[in-house]
């Protein structure tokens, strides 16, 4: 090679090194500067809709310890990673100033407390074009004091998960600073595992849901709350153990349609939430002696679930709280009761075609209604000592019922058509001593005075 083609080459070489940083060319306006600045990410890729900062100095000090001071210039970079600035040269270049040192910031944002930002010192002369190559990545060169914590997957803002740095993770393990999660930090996730750490104790509303590949979660002793919905939709996820929890009450929907077959729940939960279990594929339920409240439809249209036992002492069972459960057979209850005002609310087991043995928690005060409409292989039910009323079609299934027992002293005031048809009752049982009492009260249904017995 001779010396001038060495040369040739060795000034192109040195022309594209120069490319790759920031450089001056000239604009056509005289004394109008322009600064375009390219945002990419380590992999070379544009980052649109980033906002993009221009400081002097002085503001740029200002900046560091207050994310929310005004810049000189702010824009937004376009689908290419781009955003394009001019300084017009009387406002910027007054007097004998021939150039201006600037700080462009490129910005991300989390919330409006938290913050982190990536910056370049930049020389800006009159009548030059300066073009601005910056990377954002993990390493941000400035973080605001409650930006999210440095963590390989999680983004974490004072002990509060958000979300994923990698929407590509599929197992999780949360570290020990974490105290929640918030709402909706990995709905329609990739997630399949995650192990949450002892210590926290809120998982937000939404947190999980729509995560259709999650299939394992491990819950700490720690865990007070569950938001709504927060497993909703999670269709690999076939068991759920609550048992080591603290919590006291299920939400609204939390597990509504997800994939569970086996749920255990804590012995101090009081209550469960409207349709929290919905649709779901559970075989068994067991609900531990300290609840008191099964809200609307929390576990309505299980057609897996085939057994359910009831506490005692329960307090309020919702409507439609199992209605068409096709496949449940039995519902026992278990337990013992210290107040008698509970409440079964309208069509709580209606529908549910293959009920055939129902024993009612002894707290029961009053059905409000359809109770067992529907239930076709239901052959005999027995109304707890302290049942006071009955609503409307409440013992009604519309099938032959061979024995409806009553195990109160006092007969309970009916509503309209709430015994079965006469032609499908074979027997009305009723303590001893007390068939004229009952005659008595339910004169209005004179026809059914003689189907009924006392116990014997």
């Amino acid at each position: 090679m001779n010396k001038i083609t060495f040369l040739s080459v060795a000034l192109l070489t040195l022309c594209l090194l120069l490319q790759s940083c920031g450089k001056d060319e000239p604009v056509e306006r005289r004394g109008t500067s322009i600064v375009e600045v390219i945002v990419r990410n380590p992999q070379g890729e544009p980052q649109a809709d980033k906002t993009v900062k221009v400081f002097n100095a002085s503001d740029y000090e200002t900046f560091k310890n207050n994310p929310q001071t005004k810049a000189l210039l702010e824009s937004r970079t376009d689908k290419e990673g781009k955003a394009r600035f001019t300084l017009d040269a009387e406002e910027w270049f007054k007097g004998s100033r021939s150039a201006q040192d600037l700080y462009v910031v490129v910005e991300e944002n989390y919330d409006v407390r938290n913050y982190r930002w990536w910056s370049q010192l930049v020389t800006v002369r009159p009548g030059r074009r300066r073009i601005v190559r910056m990377e954002t990545g993990d390493e941000a060169e400035h973080i605001s004091p409650d930006s999210p914590t440095r963590h390989k997957y999680l983004l974490i803002s004072d002990g509060v998960v958000t979300g994923l740095r990698d929407s590509s993770v599929t197992h999780l393990v949360f570290p020990a600073e974490v105290r929640s999660i918030a709402d909706g930090a990995f709905r329609d996730s990739r997630i399949e595992s995650v192990v949450l750490n002892e210590g926290l104790e809120s998982i937000g509303t939404q947190a999980f849901a729509g995560s259709r590949q999650l299939s394992a979660v491990t819950l700490p002793s720690s865990l007070k709350t569950i938001g709504s919905h927060a497993f909703e939709d999670c269709i690999a996820l076939t068991g759920i153990d609550l048992s080591a929890t603290a919590l006291r009450r299920i939400e609204d929907e939390t597990f509504r349609e997800s994939g569970l077959k086996v749920a255990t729940l804590p012995q101090a939960l009081e209550s469960i939430g409207a349709q929290a279990f919905m649709a779901t594929r559970l075989e068994s339920v067991s609900l531990p002696p300290a609840l008191r409240s099964v809200e609307d439809g929390a576990f309505r249209e299980i057609a897996t679930l085939r057994t359910v036992t009831l506490p005692d002492g329960i307090q309020q069972i919702g409507s439609y709280a199992f209605y068409r459960c096709t496949r449940l057979v039995t519902v026992k209850s278990h337990g013992t009761a210290t107040t008698y005002d509970g409440i079964i609310h309208e069509a709580a087991f209606s529908d549910c075609t293959a009920l055939q043995h129902i024993a009612l928690p002894q707290s029961l005060a009053s059905l409000k209604g359809w109770t067992f409409s529907g239930c076709e292989q239901l052959k005999e039910i027995t109304l707890p000592a302290h049942v006071k009323e009955i609503g409307d079609y409440a013992l009604r299934t519309g099938f032959a019922l061979a024995t409806l027992r009553f195990e109160g002293k006092e007969p309970p005031t009916l509503g309209n058509n709430v015994l079965p048809f006469l032609g499908q009752l074979s027997a009305l049982i009723v303590p001893q001593g007390r068939t004229e009492a009952y005659r008595t009260r339910w004169e209005a249904y004179p026809s059914y005075h003689n189907k009924i017995k006392e116990e014997g």
